[in-house]
Parts: C-alpha cells; sequence; structure tokens
C-alpha cells in the first residue's frame, strides 16, 4: 500500500507503544514515571512544553474519569489543584533570565511527577486494592 496509508497505522502503533511503556513506568516500584518533553536549551519552550504537559494529563486524568471525581486522598486533591494552577501557566509567567532556571524547572517537573504517581496511585492503585478486598 502507499506510505500515505500506512501513516494513520503507524501512528496508532507508536500510540500504542508509548501507552504501554507509560503504564510499566507509572506501575514500577522504583517510581521510574518520567515526563515525556521536548529536550530544548531554551528556557521559555521547556516551561512551556511542562505547562502543556500538565493541561494534557489532566485533560486525560479528566477524560479517564468518565465524568465522575475520583475519590482522592487529601494529598492527591492538593496536587490535583497545584496541577491545575501549573495548567493555567504559561513561560511568561515564569520568570526566565536567571542562573536558577534549570534548577527552578526541574523542580517543578520532579512536582509534577510525583503528583502523577500520587494520582495514579489513588486512583488505579486504590481501586485495585479495593476489588482484591471484595
Amino acid at each position: 500500500p502507499p506510505r500515505s496509508t500506512l501513516f494513520p497505522y503507524t501512528t496508532l502503533f507508536r500510540s500504542v507503544i508509548m501507552l504501554q511503556a507509560t503504564i510499566k513506568q507509572l506501575e514500577d516500584r522504583d517510581f521510574a514515571f518520567e515526563l515525556l518533553l521536548a529536550d530544548s536549551d531554551d528556557v521559555s519552550a521547556q516551561a512551556d512544553a511542562m505547562f502543556s504537559w500538565t493541561r494534557s494529563f489532566l485533560g486525560g486524568f479528566g477524560l479517564g474519569s468518565g465524568g465522575r471525581r475520583p475519590a482522592l486522598s487529601e494529598e492527591g486533591e492538593e496536587a490535583l489543584t497545584d496541577m491545575a494552577s501549573l495548567a493555567r501557566a504559561s513561560s511568561e509567567d515564569f520568570e526566565a533570565g536567571g542562573d536558577d532556571d534549570d534548577e527552578a524547572l526541574s523542580e517543578i517537573e520532579e512536582f509534577i511527577r510525583v503528583a502523577v504517581l500520587l494520582l495514579h496511585g489513588d486512583v488505579v492503585l486504590a481501586a485495585r486494592h479495593r476489588q482484591r478486598l471484595n
């Protein structure tokens, strides 16, 4: 078949591979989950990529919950609220130009990573635990 007709299948295949890798990372007992972000030396581009990733995550989280708000721990609620604040941000809100930019971005990325693991634990792992108890 022509190459153009294979594009949707190739994209779907790559998406499935990425989904499987993400699930494996989320369920790793060593907390190996990492955000998939473009590599850039531009601090503004890095900040926008992180904030965009957070918006996309929250969109997926909302869709995945089927319109119902999942039961979250107090820490999960706080993480979700903080992520919503980050999702509203842009590189314009990030004061780039300082020597500490890389460190600040690393701290934001680590917060997002831990928040995602916490929400995964509250929603997915807690539901599995409840199923085993029943």
